[in-house]
């Protein structure tokens, strides 16, 4: 006889899976923390926070105002997006675009790199136009970026363009296009909840992709944090970052060899230690030792 599962039951089952899928996204899909300072971030508008991720004192916990856990439906987003980028690539080959997503002489994604290897990222994409967009086809190889928005930001998206409603966005492909040189993008966009599409070409500033190379170099560079955004705790954009507690409360750093006053960046991606007076072994800079000291702060 088949066992009879009462309404709580199942209620209470039904609550143990998504527990129990949430746990596993946010341990399957979660990276830990990026060796490099990514051009995706450097368009953010607070120098404080792309400094506090470079030196890894904390990594993004997904705690909302209530208290809720949200990583693994964090993680599920960003995992969507990469997704999303296999469907973007088979639209456009299906229309008859030449579409390059690796490097064929690699074999490997096509990146770009600066500050003695601690500065770059990965571009979705080079795209070349066919024939029947003659126009479009006669400028050569561009940039091809693949971004996922709720139906708010699409919205705006379509209204007011990338450059004004994602800086972010504008900034990283403006970072690809000055190392590259190219000229344009192809900015593909998709709205999350109804599956509708946004292409946008945008002409690059190259002065603008060398001003975030600049950025970058300062913050990879810098032994104390940068100015904060706001010096007001309560500042809306304050309130939501992964970093208020660090910021503006002094709550402790993540115990790591990135988060510790002695290690400075040296060339190839490479991290010196002052106290051992070497390079720090790759597996060892997650872990710190029994000399750490938070870097930027006193005592």
């Amino acid at each position: 006889m088949t066992r009879v599962l009462y309404p709580h039951e199942r209620t209470a089952i039904a609550k143990q899976i998504k527990d129990a899928v949430n746990e596993y996204c946010a341990v399957t899909y979660d990276d830990g923390h990026r060796t490099h300072l990514g051009a995706s971030l450097i368009g953010h508008e607070c120098r404080r926070y792309l400094w506090y991720v470079w030196r890894w004192v904390k990594q993004a916990d997904f705690i909302n105002d209530k208290g809720e856990n949200h990583k693994g439906r964090m993680q599920r987003l960003f995992n969507r997006g990469h997704r999303e980028e296999e469907r973007f690539i088979e639209w456009l080959r299906g229309i008859g675009f030449t579409i390059w997503d690796i490097d064929p002489e690699t074999g490997n994604q096509i990146r770009v790199s600066g500050v003695e290897k601690h500065y770059g990222g990965s571009l979705d994409s080079v795209g070349k136009a066919p024939a029947w967009l003659h126009l479009l086809a006669e400028v050569g190889p561009f940039l091809v970026e693949y971004k996922t928005h709720n139906a708010k930001s699409f919205a705006k998206l379509v209204k007011d363009g990338v450059k004004v409603t994602k800086p972010q966005h504008w900034a990283q492909m403006c970072t690809y296009g000055s190392y590259y040189k190219f000229k344009y993008a192809l900015y593909c966009a998709i709205n999350k909840d109804d599956d509708d599409i946004d292409f946008q070409i945008v002409e690059l500033d190259w002065a603008l992709g060398m001003e975030k190379y600049r950025l970058a170099e300062e913050v990879i560079q810098a032994v104390r944090p940068p100015p904060r955004l706001s010096e007001l705790p309560s500042y809306f954009k304050c309130k939501t970052c992964d970093f208020r507690g660090i910021c503006h409360k002094s709550e402790q750093y993540e115990k790591n060899c990135r988060s510790c006053a002695f290690a400075t960046p040296v060339k190839d991606g490479q991290w010196f230690c002052g106290v051992n007076n070497d390079v720090i072994p790759k597996d060892f800079i997650p872990k710190g030792c029994g000399q750490w000291k938070p870097v930027g702060r006193n005592g």
